[in-house]
């Protein structure tokens, strides 16, 4: 039996012997007793003999068809050996180990592609046994679901093993919002996810905004409580038309702006409050608080976007 180097797996593959016309020489060798095998079907042959030109014109897509009909007619196994190798060279992992399997049970105890099929299937068992996803992230307690299958609780320090394909991760903890992802995993890898999960309060919605938003009325309400005092300090014994009756009056006029900003800023927190515990909507929310200044006074302009 021929054989030829391949520059993929770096073992020799089998030239079928029937493709030189050899099969009943070979198989007299090794029976021993003189009796010839059943030769190989001319359209085995022929189709062999179309796989190995397509293999080595880089069509592995097209040997593997050609082998695997050729197979079909005649059963010889070291077309499973052939097929192996196109596989491999398509990223076929499983089908090359299932006919690297095929292979070595139905080759005969001599073949000489026996140890490199041995060493090959040794390697792909390895690596298809890491076809999973890994998790990374720190969220002990956390509930891990793929494909809506409960895999345990994080932290899992172990490759969660799926099959080669797309897979929904699911991760879901109290307080937190569900963290999703659609993982492809290819045959033989293994793909990292980082999963981060996002606090909620209980309707589902972050209460960062109507805290900041009553924290910031409370503090406009001080400052124009602070600016009535100094107005009405100010205005005490001022005379008409003076200039510290004209800044007492821009002071109560800023109180006044202040309070009604700081009430009106709480009031915004308070409705974007409620409307969470009635959303889980996950637009932003957006709040905006700009000085405005005129002659003799100033106040402050209140924008809120949700």
């Amino acid at each position: 039996m021929l054989q030829r180097e391949t520059r993929k797996v770096g073992v020799l593959w089998a030239l079928l012997a029937f493709a030189c016309g050899t099969t009943a020489v070979d198989a007299r060798a090794q029976d021993g007793e003189g009796q010839e095998s059943t030769a190989p079907t001319p359209s085995a042959r022929e189709l062999f003999r179309q796989g190995q030109v397509a293999y080595e014109s880089g069509d592995y897509e097209e040997a593997a068809r050609l082998w695997e009909q050729a197979y079909t007619v005649e059963a010889v196994p070291a077309l499973q050996y052939n097929l192996a190798q196109a596989y491999g060279r398509l990223g076929r992992l499983s089908e090359e180990l299932a006919a690297l399997q095929l292979f070595v049970a139905r080759a005969e105890p001599g073949n000489p592609q026996l140890d490199s099929a041995r060493a090959r299937l040794g390697t792909l068992q390895e690596r298809l046994a890491r076809t999973g996803i890994q998790l990374e992230g720190q969220h002990p307690g956390a509930t891990v679901l793929v494909d809506g299958e409960v895999r345990g609780q994080m932290p899992i320090d172990t490759i969660l093993h799926v099959g080669p394909g797309s897979h929904v991760l699911l991760v879901q903890a109290d307080g937190y919002q569900d963290f999703r992802a659609t993982v492809a995993v290819p045959e033989g890898e293994t793909i990292s996810v980082a999963v981060l999960l996002e606090e909620h309060d209980s309707g589902g919605r972050s209460l960062t905004a109507p805290i900041a938003l009553y924290a910031a009325g409370g503090g406009l309400v001080v400052v124009g409580a602070v600016l009535g005092g100094v107005a009405l300090s100010t205005a005490k014994g001022a005379r008409a038309g003076s200039s510290d009756a004209t800044r007492a009056r821009g002071l109560a006029l800023g109180a006044d702006l202040a309070i009604g900003a700081g009430v009106a800023t709480a009031g915004v927190g308070l409705v974007i409050h409620l409307l969470r515990r009635r959303s889980s909507s996950d637009e932003e929310d957006a709040t905006e608080v700009a000085p405005i200044a005129g002659r003799g006074n100033f106040g402050l302009q209140l924008t809120h976007t949700f």
